[in-house]
């Protein structure tokens, strides 16, 4: 700070002494003010700012001890020094005066050498004081920014929250931003303070005063030129970067050129909102690729149904004999390619139902459903399965167990992928058990489903993985039956979609339990009680 930038409250019921110490001041280039009270002086230093007060102690109406008692209960004052100035040179009065917060304290007459020391001390204290708390309150204010960034992947939001904190700390009222076309070199304006209209206009870069090396700089509007903002003299062009090419640009305007801390500010405020903005960008690029992956995987299901559909109709239909006779071999032919066409809707299926949920496209036809019911469905679905592997198979629904509240062919859909499992790995002469019954949650009271098997398990390196899309365990016994890796994603998927939850708990070599809950169309009275 210079001492132009120094303002120096002079309080002295001395009018000569006031004269005095403001001529020498005012010769070495400080701004002085001078009050012959403390009243007075509390009452400027409330309308304007001081890096110095030089006190008198012994004044009429309020004496120098009561400002400085004033000064240290006021927030806004107590950070500035005092140097009291006195004839009192008794110990008790300096003591005072420091114990009521006073910088240093002289005595008069007052030695020039000593008064300079002082001032240039206190001044250059203050000033490092000043230095310290506006860092503080920026970074604080930074921090608050940085929140308000990281609550969104949307890059309007963004936009709007960089621009917002940009004419709030510069000082303006008026500014607009948005994202920036390198191609066509212009800015679509996404937001905008003090002019609604502006905002999804396409302002070219010739209209901005862009060059091609962007750089934040503030320009006086030219007489040529035409202010966005009526009345405006001053534009400041705050460019946000994306690696080498800018990415957006915030737009500011205001009648007074900007100072150096709004300029500073600006800057760091670009870097900061730059990594939010981009990171909002790629999230949008990435849900276009899979919202782009999603349409292309409904697109090719729907495609390859038919033809698979059509397949199976006339595998079956030439099995019956409808083109002639056929011989046993020619029958164990079919049964494969029935096998295998069968094997294809269901991936294809499963594909599809996995790029509608990713979608946000599936929705569920939620009933009343019996799980008993349910269960016996699929366990005669796979009937074949279970007589062909000879394993033994325990069902124990708790007969109070109340409706579910889920969509039937999905909770179909669920149990088979978790039966069919414990059918496929489960060796011959296994068993499996299927339990239902009510459980108390965190979101209440619902239905727990369990299916048990005496399977080859899951190496506990691969459990955190049995969810994931196209997981396949590196067990060479599971290696060898077919399967996709898609059924325990989907099934997770869609008992999230009903509100449950699904989890599971194996040994390896011992079997596995799976274990999922879904909604109760009604609360059974004794969960209620309890």
């Amino acid at each position: 700070m210079t001492n132009h930038e120094s303002r120096i409250l002079i309080v002295d019921d001395n009018e000569s002494v006031r004269d005095l110490l403001s001529a020498r001041l005012e010769r070495r280039g400080y701004q002085v003010e001078t009050a012959e009270n403390g009243k007075i002086a509390l009452e400027r230093m409330r309308q304007q700012e001081f890096h110095l007060i030089l006190l008198d102690i012994m004044m009429p109406e309020m004496n120098g001890y009561q400002v400085l008692e004033a000064i240290q209960n006021d927030d806004h004052l107590k950070n500035i020094p005092v140097v009291v100035l006195s004839a009192l040179n008794d110990m008790n009065s300096v003591v005072k005066c420091v114990e009521l917060g006073a910088e240093d304290y002289l005595f008069k007459p007052i030695n020039s050498s000593l008064l300079w020391a002082r001032i240039n001390a206190s001044l250059e204290k203050k000033h490092y004081h000043d230095q310290e708390k506006a860092h503080m309150e920026e970074l604080t204010v930074m921090q608050k920014i940085d929140r308000e960034l990281n609550t969104t992947l949307d890059v309007d939001r963004a936009v709007q929250i960089s621009l917002k904190w940009a004419v709030e700390q510069s000082g303006t009222n008026y500014g607009f931003a948005g994202t920036v076309s390198a191609e066509s070199e212009t800015l679509a304006v996404l937001t905008s303070v003090g002019r609604d209209d502006l905002v999804g206009e396409q302002i070219s870069f010739s209209r901005l005063g862009i060059s091609d090396n962007c750089q934040l700089v503030q320009a006086a509007i030219g007489d040529d030129e035409e202010s966005f903002f009526p009345g405006m003299a001053y534009r400041v062009l705050v460019p946000i970067w994306r690696q080498d090419t800018v990415n957006a640009l915030i737009v500011l305007e205001g009648k007074r050129p900007f100072s150096d801390k709004a300029l500073q500010f600006l800057s760091r405020l670009s870097d900061h909102a730059a990594i939010a903005i981009t990171n909002a960008q790629l999230y949008q690029a990435v849900q276009a690729a899979s919202k782009a992956k999603s349409d292309f995987v409904s697109l090719v299901s729907h495609e390859l149904k038919n033809p698979m559909t059509s397949i199976l109709s006339y595998t079956d239909l030439i099995k019956r004999g409808a083109g002639g006779e056929i011989n046993e071999k020619q029958a164990r032919f079919l049964d494969v390619i029935r096998a295998n066409v069968q094997r294809m809707i269901g991936l294809v299926s499963d594909l599809d139902d996995i790029s509608r949920i990713e979608a946000g496209q599936f929705s569920l036809e939620i009933g009343e459903v019996s799980l008993a019911e349910a269960v016996h469905e699929v366990l005669l679905s796979l009937q074949q399965q279970i007589a062909e592997k000879e394993l033994q198979v325990t069902v124990n629904i708790d007969s109070n167990l109340p409706l579910l509240k889920a969509d039937k062919a999905r909770l179909l859909q669920i149990l088979t992928n978790l039966v069919s499992n414990a059918c496929k790995y489960t060796p011959p002469g296994g068993s499996f058990n299927v339990c239902g019954h009510v459980t108390q949650t965190e979101e209440g009271p619902m239905a727990e489903v369990v299916v048990q098997d005496t399977g080859i398990g899951i190496p506990e390196a691969e459990q955190k993985l049995v969810f994931s899309q196209f997981f396949r365990s590196e067990d060479r016994q599971v290696r060898e039956i077919s399967g996709t890796g898609l059924g325990l994603n989907i099934t997770r998927k869609l008992v999230e979609l009903h509100g449950g939850r699904i989890w599971f708990e194996s040994v390896y070599g011992k079997g596995t339990t799976f274990f999922f809950t879904m909604p109760l169309a009604t609360v059974p009275n004794q969960v209620k009680e309890s």
